[in-house]
């Protein structure tokens, strides 16, 4: 491989967790990182990225669905196209975003999606879409 211009096909390994599937075209650099999806990405330490064209980041992350992106600490993005952040987050509806810590994602109806952020442990939130719904933090948050 050329130093100046490092080049090649196929999928590429920075110290891939051993005996891991390799998703075609996947990229891993770090720790124990797996990219299992085609054309995706794990880098940091023991990231998990399954879902095609998915990317986690960070520590002990997973990237389920498709095109999603997981970072931070102990984040899961399941949904298609969704994206989780922070610490402890878990986006799991297609199209979602949990960002802060502690936070699940809320899809109360097929159309309307509200991105809620927060401190961990949950004991307030800001919504941050929608600002005038009536969402009971209590019943429809906390549950989960």
């Amino acid at each position: 491989m050329d130093k100046e211009n490092p080049s090649g096909t196929g999928s590429f390994s920075l110290n891939r967790a051993k005996d891991s599937i390799i998703g075609d075209y996947s990229f891993v650099e770090g720790y124990l990182n797996q990219a299992e999806g085609n054309y995706s990405h794990a880098e940091g330490e023991r990231t998990l990225a399954t879902g095609k064209s998915s990317h986690a980041e960070g520590y002990l992350t997973k990237s389920y669905g498709e095109n999603s992106h997981a970072e931070g600490y102990l984040t899961e993005a399941y949904g298609k196209n969704s994206h989780a952040e922070g610490e402890y987050t878990l986006a799991k509806s297609n199209y979602s975003h949990a960002e802060g810590g502690g936070i699940t994602d809320i899809n109360l109806s097929s159309q309307a999606k509200i991105y809620i952020t927060s401190n961990y442990p949950v004991l307030s939130c800001t919504i941050s879409e929608y600002p005038n719904s009536n969402v009971n933090l209590e019943e429809d948050i906390i549950p989960g």
